[in-house]
């Protein structure tokens, strides 16, 4: 706070940060966050910071710069970074993700293309040329639902996988599952499950995954 005020004092036109927060626990740095913010939007100057925390980055930023190796890889504002990736580095730094691999094929009922993943097919757009490449499709944990397979004869053919392990977080569950062809996907569930270790579980993607070739 008061590196901060110091720093505003001669009214600056540009403020730069460097992991302003970083020293800070988690309470408190929340608390110190809100603050700058609202201070330095009432100074009226500009600001740039540097951190490393994706949360932190769009909950400060108008405009985010992601770099790699000195390499700006994407740049815009936080919801376009977390939800329209350019490649598999921003969508994973932005935030947790899912992956699995696929290939590109044609659908057998339209002229059109889609990726043939463990978890079923999605449309694809891009060159006609890419069938047969294999790609990888990233998704989010929040787009990610699964649900247990009660079938006693023969739970692994209506099944995707199993759940290896789950994860009580408070108000969340984590729950791992492997699945079939050796791929493991992570879900987190904002409920109660009563799904243990060992069950057979089907997965859903929601909406349209990250797409991205190999």
């Amino acid at each position: 706070r008061i590196s901060l005020a110091r720093a505003i004092a001669p009214r600056p036109h540009l403020i730069l940060m460097d992991e302003p927060f970083s020293g800070l626990d988690s309470r408190l740095r929340d608390s110190v966050r809100e603050e700058t913010l609202s201070i330095i939007r009432d100074s009226g100057a500009g600001a740039i910071m540097v951190t490393h925390d994706p949360d932190e980055a769009m909950y400060m930023s108008d405009t985010i710069y992601l770099m790699q190796n000195g390499l700006i890889q994407q740049y815009g504002s936080p919801h376009d970074l977390y939800h329209y990736p350019i490649n598999g580095f921003v969508a994973e730094f932005m935030g947790e993700v899912n992956r699995c691999t696929g290939v590109i094929d044609k659908t057998e009922t339209a002229n059109t293309m889609s990726v043939r993943t463990p978890l079923g097919d999605f449309p694809y757009s891009g060159l006609e040329t890419s069938i047969g490449q294999k790609c990888e499709i990233l998704f989010r944990l929040e787009n990610t639902c699964f649900s247990c397979v009660h079938n006693t004869q023969s739970p692994s053919q209506n099944s995707d996988g199993i759940i290896t392990s789950v994860h009580h977080l408070g108000g969340a569950s984590l729950v791992v599952i492997a699945l079939h062809n050796g791929e493991t996907i992570r879900v987190r569930v904002h409920q109660s499950i009563t799904c243990q270790a060992g069950e057979y579980c089907s997965v859903t993607i929601t909406g349209q995954p990250h797409i991205f070739l190999l």
